[in-house]
């Protein structure tokens, strides 16, 4: 998923210890819209920027330097980043995870 099309810093802390197995955060470098635009395959419902793993697998053979990054964790730690690039949590495989998001946003 990709929170927006423009700068959009985000954060996430994680409120359990956090592992591949347990849904860890996934982060897909060099895959904002300045780095790959927005694919054709991708985003076919404008509302929703979800990525399907067919998209998913598309971008990560079709652009150069895209790889995806496991950022595990322990409770209390806290990730910071640009939401205009492809994340997501991983697949709960066992066990549970508790995270708190926060998208500061300017209201006028």
């Amino acid at each position: 998923m990709a929170d927006s099309y423009l700068l959009c810093l985000k954060t996430l802390l994680y409120l359990s210890d956090c592992s591949e197995k347990n849904g860890c955060f996934q982060f897909m470098t060099n895959s904002s819209p300045q780095h790959i635009g927005i694919p054709s395959t991708s985003h076919q419902n404008k509302k929703k920027k979800r990525y399907y793993d067919n998209d998913i697998e598309y971008i990560l053979n079709n652009y150069q330097d895209t790889y995806i990054i496991n950022l595990c964790g322990n409770a209390g730690d806290l990730i910071i980043f640009d939401a205009t690039y492809i994340h997501r949590g991983n697949i709960i495989q066992e066990g549970y995870r508790y995270a708190l998001t926060n998208y500061p946003y300017k209201m006028n």
